[in-house]
């Protein structure tokens, strides 16, 4: 038995793993298993599906002292290494992530994020008189005009705007807040594949309509009261913008990741139903906007404070120095 226990410590002292692996389905696109493991010595390795500005590294680096590398995603999966300073630093870290992991989110606020499904769930609006609109993406060409472009980051599909002469395109999906919302975040990923010299924004107002003798080439992200205009830009109906092209801006991208923490927006519109609007304009020449791995999601419980974490941190760390002691 006593070598036996022998054995255990230290296997226990070589490899200590904690096995976190968390069906989240139930939270649409946003995370759908985790593998957390941490190795001595004192690293922790991450295995996280999707982009590395996860609402698990947000939590992680928060007042916490770990180094975060993201590395290149492959096929999908983002590998991002955590070196701790110390002992007690990768032990407390370990226990923090656990923590972050437990932290329970309602189901995903938007239906078929990932465009498997097509369009489906999905509102595509194109301006009167527009050439081209809203496609389903896959491949590794565009649509209509078969450019060569990036695949689809998640799954097979994606959404995309493709034409073969100017026009103004939206993609809407309208979700209800829940009643309560102790924090809530957005992502998505976008891909700008714009293939004339410039975007363009119309001034001095800013305006979606392709028709006009302005310039305009231009994509953007809005979070909006449900309004029987879908290219509004008024202030009065547009609720957030998260994403816009500026002029200057790189003219082509691969597909890149956002998340932003959209907490008081949502709470200060709790029980309503908004409007998550994608939307491209072009009158200078094509322009092609990708969308894909969409998702709002709400956590049910507030994300610990780092003070939270102390408990089970000063606990892993006597087990440790427990079993240092036997050896």
């Amino acid at each position: 038995m006593l070598q036996h226990e022998r054995r255990t410590e230290r296997k226990l002292s070589e490899f200590a793993q904690i096995n976190a692996v968390i069906d989240r389905t139930a939270a649409g696109n946003y995370f759908h298993e985790m593998n957390v493991q941490l190795r001595f010595p004192f690293e922790i390795f991450c295995v996280a599906r999707h982009d590395p500005s996860s609402q698990l590294l947000k939590t992680l680096g928060y007042k916490w002292p770990v180094i975060i590398e993201p590395l290149r995603a492959v096929h999908g999966v983002t590998r991002v290494h955590m070196n701790c300073y110390r002992t007690f630093v990768g032990l407390l870290s370990c226990a923090a992530l656990a923590c972050a992991l437990s932290t329970p989110l309602q189901a995903g606020l938007i239906l078929n994020g990932g465009f498997e499904s097509g369009l489906s769930n999905w509102t595509a609006v194109d301006q009167l008189g527009s050439a081209g609109t809203f496609f389903v993406q896959t491949g590794t060409s565009t649509p209509d005009t078969m450019s060569i472009v990036p695949p689809p980051p998640q799954g097979t599909q994606a959404a995309m705007t493709d034409a073969q002469g100017p026009g103004s395109h939206v993609l809407y999906q309208d979700f209800v807040v829940p009643s309560v919302v102790p924090g809530a975040l957005i992502n998505f990923m976008l891909l700008i594949n714009n293939q004339s010299d410039r975007f363009a924004i119309p001034e001095p107002d800013n305006h979606l309509d392709f028709s006009t003798p302005a310039l305009n080439q231009q994509a953007r992200v809005d979070i909006m009261r449900v309004t029987p205009d879908p290219f509004s830009l008024s202030t009065a109906d547009v609720l957030m913008d998260l994403y816009q092209t500026e002029v200057g801006d790189p003219l082509a991208t691969g597909y890149n990741a956002f998340v932003f923490d959209i907490t008081p927006l949502l709470q200060a519109h709790a029980g309503e139903t908004l409007r998550l609007r994608f939307a491209e304009t072009d009158n200078v020449g094509p322009f092609n906007f990708g969308v894909d791995a969409v998702d709002v999601n709400v956590t049910a419980g507030a994300v610990p404070e780092p003070s939270m974490f102390v408990p089970a941190g000063v606990s892993i760390l006597i087990l440790g120095l427990t079993l240092k002691r036997r050896k």
